[in-house]
């Protein structure tokens, strides 16, 4: 990941300027290269390493020159060097006795706020200038509190006076809750990052029929053992033909789609499904949504794949009318049954989904009273299945 600018502080008595950027996270140990020119192409850059730091200084001893204006970027690179990450956006400076603004404060949405606006407005008391020069502003909105999910920025805001906002042109997801911070810049030097501030955003019902549907089952935060579960969602209150479309991602803002439905027509009765149509990885953790109509997306919920293959009611007793079913992949499998001594009791060839065993052998005839074993060649799936009378 690329680092972001967040701050030069210029000390023209000294004649010292020092550069910071945002640290970023990786798998390797990172060192921060900084270049420094008096021309923005770079063309003869001045380079420092700072170890893991990221920030660094010049000093007299390297003669800045305090009549020209200079440029800096830095970039992540990986400790032995094998690797580096891609030039940060271009910053500048010069050493005339400018300092940097302080930074601006949010305003709205504020800390552990509920917004409904649509399209998102972010706004700022504007920043203090101690030399008066005229500010612009970046913003960044992020979908994740740690801050790596950039969903969308605005750079270069024009101060407006008292406030400055800006306005985001993204969908956001129902529910769903956001980060967002700010810089001031005085076209010299620019402020640090305020901190960040999370809000939540909710969609407002318009009319009696404007309802959302709502994720049941899977229960938010569940392990599902099937890799093509059903996801099912709570009906609309809304009269005439209702149809219903879900959607799967890799993260809670839906950036990392994995597949969605056809349009689904609404089921009688309160709730409406859909079965999964592509296996899921087992080990990932998996967001949903769904959405009716034309109506907001539902709140998001999430479940993790735990695949497995198994087989239920353990125990059975068969002489009562009951029987096992097989939970199996929707790809066909073969399915062993022996004895604990090792006799095969049934042997069942391209089977696939649920299939019940009803508690014959092989030969049509009941198995007695026992312990059983079961198999499924080519897989590491194998169970027990004890037979009460």
């Amino acid at each position: 990941m690329t680092p972001t600018p967040t701050g030069t502080a210029v000390d023209s008595v000294n004649g010292s300027v020092t550069v910071t950027c945002e640290q970023v996270t990786s798998y390797y140990t990172l060192s921060y290269q900084f270049a420094l020119d008096t021309i923005v192409t770079f063309p003869t850059p001045r380079l420092k390493t700072g170890s893991t730091s990221a920030s660094i200084a010049w000093t007299t001893f390297e003669q800045l020159d305090s009549s020209v204006t200079y440029y800096w970027r830095c970039r992540a690179v990986a400790s032995d060097r094998s690797d580096s990450s891609a030039w940060s956006p271009i910053e500048m400076f010069s050493l005339r006795n400018n300092h940097p603004p302080d930074p601006p404060e949010h305003v709205s949405p504020s800390n552990g706020d509920t917004t409904t606006v649509r399209p998102l407005v972010l706004v700022v008391d504007n920043a203090f200038d101690t030399e008066g020069d005229p500010l612009t502003y970046d913003f960044w909105i992020y979908g994740d509190s740690s801050l790596n999910q950039i969903i969308e920025t605005k750079f270069d805001v024009a101060e407006t006076p008292g406030q400055t906002a800006a306005l985001f042109s993204f969908e956001p997801v129902n529910g769903h809750k956001y980060w967002w911070r700010v810089r001031a810049k005085d076209g010299h030097n620019t402020s640090q990052l305020t901190e960040p501030t999370w809000f939540v955003y909710t969609h407002l019902s318009t009319g009696e029929d404007d309802h959302t549907a709502s994720p049941t089952e899977p229960a938010n935060g569940a392990v599902v053992l099937t890799d093509r579960p059903v996801l099912t969602a709570s009906n609309m209150a809304a009269s005439g033909q209702n149809y219903y479309c879900f959607e799967v991602a890799l993260d809670s803002g839906f950036f990392t789609p994995v597949l969605s439905s056809p349009s689904i027509p609404e089921a009688d009765g309160d709730h409406t499904s859909w079965k999964v149509t592509e296996k899921l990885e087992s080990g990932q953790t998996y967001f949903w949504r769904v959405q009716a109509n034309d109506s907001a997306y539902s709140a998001v919920s999430s479940f993790t794949v735990d695949f497995q293959i198994f087989a239920s009611p353990n125990p059975v007793r068969f002489r009562q009318g009951e029987y096992v079913t097989f939970h199996l992949p929707d790809e066909t499998v073969d399915l062993l049954i022996q004895t604990v001594s090792g006799e095969t009791v049934l042997v069942e060839h391209g089977i696939s989904g649920d299939w019940a065993w009803y508690g014959a052998n092989a030969s049509g005839q009941n198995v007695a009273i026992g312990i059983y074993l079961w198999y499924v060649p080519g897989t590491p799936f194998k169970g027990k299945i004890l037979v009460k009378p």
